[in-house]
């Protein structure tokens, strides 16, 4: 029920805010990239983390983008 909300949010909101994830859960990956791929325009994606990771590479994979859509993530 707690993922279903989620992800009803993730499809309807305009901006993700990603704060403190590691991208390393298979199942929020999951949940992540089926929102992603749910939505005609895609919105603007903002990852806060202290350090280096997640890098901008491992949030493509964990969303399951390609290199030339990168232009909706804001480092």
């Amino acid at each position: 029920m707690a993922y279903d909300a989620f992800y009803e949010r993730l499809v309807d909101a305009g901006r993700w805010l990603i704060v403190g994830y590691s991208f390393r859960d298979e199942c929020v990956n999951d949940l992540l990239a089926r929102a992603w791929d749910a939505r005609k325009d895609k919105p603007k994606v903002m990852v806060v983390t202290l350090g280096d990771q997640p890098t901008d590479a491992q949030v493509i994979e964990a969303l399951r983008r390609s290199e030339e859509h990168t232009s909706e993530l804001q480092s």
